[in-house]
């Protein structure tokens, strides 16, 4: 499994979102993606405090789709792979999720 690291500013599109009821600080580099979650988000009027923050890193110059799914945890992060291209990175103490995902798996 690759090692990847996210440069924070690297991610210039933030937004603030909220899924099943928990706030959701999101930042990426791909407008398209932020739009895309953005509109599957309710209003963050409802968010229960305590939310979790998503970090996603966009590869542009990938066009991988995803492929057989492999998970792992040990204590408080799990980690997810569909193929090579497509990595997330859960840290359940912190309440983050930091990804690296192909473009060809954000196309609409």
């Amino acid at each position: 499994m690759p090692v990847f690291s996210i440069d924070q500013t690297a991610l210039p599109y933030s937004r603030n979102l909220c899924f099943a009821g928990a706030a959701c600080e999101l930042r990426t580099n791909s407008s398209q993606l932020a739009r895309v979650l953005e509109s599957l988000s309710i209003s963050t009027d409802y968010a229960a405090p305590g939310g979790f923050s998503m970090r996603v890193f966009v590869e542009e110059a990938s066009d991988a789709v995803a492929g057989e799914p492999h998970f792992r945890g040990l204590h408080h992060v799990v980690t997810a792979s569909f193929g090579s291209s497509n990595l997330f990175v859960f840290d359940i103490l912190r309440r983050t999720l930091s990804a690296r995902v192909s473009a060809g798996n954000c196309a609409g």
